[in-house]
């Protein structure tokens, strides 16, 4: 009889402890699968982020590499319009260089002297011939004129107005030059308002693709950033 007691008491005990160990066993199999479950999701979240962060990467890599291209030809543009702003301004200088203007107004303005004074000579003469064709008798003596001698001064008086047609000519020549420079001046300052104006349009221009320029760079920096702070996040992790 104690032994049958002993037997049920050692069963017993093998027993309890049988479904303790049971039990235990149970618990750590769900705590076992509860974290594998765990480490499965935080595996596909970390995919999921590998995911984002590459599309990210490869999105900024691509937005950087437009800002860059979009740079690299405003750089162009703006070298573009600084070499066409030099070439104007030379061109410029040359027509200030060329401009003479108070010396042809100068110029026009005592050969039109010279005319007024060669045409009155030239009337003077003119009448002087004339009288001398018409008038036997002179005005003041009634003398009767020698034949010789008016021919005499008429020959000398048409000789002297033949110098002065051909002065008279001349200044009428220059006059027409004069004439044509101060055209020229007037035609030359007009293109040098027209280069003023094209340098005040390009100058304009340069300032916006300056500041267009300024808010590339800035998204450029700001695009590094932000590439580098998630290659900092992935290393790290």
């Amino acid at each position: 009889f104690p032994v049958t007691i002993l037997a049920l008491s050692i069963i017993f005990i093998f027993t309890t402890m049988n479904i303790i160990l049971k039990g235990k066993i149970s618990t750590t199999k769900e705590n076992i699968n509860e974290i594998s479950n765990k480490i499965e999701l935080q595996q596909q979240r970390i995919e999921y982020q590998e995911k984002i962060v590459d599309n990210l990467n490869l999105r900024l890599s691509i937005d950087m590499k437009k800002i860059q291209d979009e740079i690299d030809e405003h750089n162009k543009e703006i070298e573009t319009i600084i070499e066409f702003i030099s070439s104007v301004n030379v061109k410029k200088e040359k027509c200030f260089f060329n401009l003479n203007v108070d010396d042809i107004r100068r110029s026009m303005k005592n050969n039109n002297n010279n005319i007024s004074t060669t045409t009155f000579k030239i009337d003077d003469i003119e009448k002087q011939i004339d009288f001398f064709n018409k008038t036997d008798t002179c005005p003041r003596c009634k003398t009767e004129l020698n034949e010789k001698l008016k021919k005499s001064n008429i020959n000398s008086l048409a000789k002297n107005l033949s110098e002065l047609n051909n002065i008279l000519k001349d200044y009428k020549t220059l006059d027409e030059q004069l004439e044509r420079e101060l055209n020229d001046f007037n035609e030359t300052q007009k293109q040098i308002d027209n280069y003023n104006e094209e340098i005040k349009e390009y100058n304009s221009k340069l300032r916006e693709l300056k500041s267009l320029l300024s808010y590339k760079n800035t998204q450029l920096k700001e695009s590094t950033k932000i590439v580098t702070k998630y290659r900092d996040w992935e290393t790290d992790r």
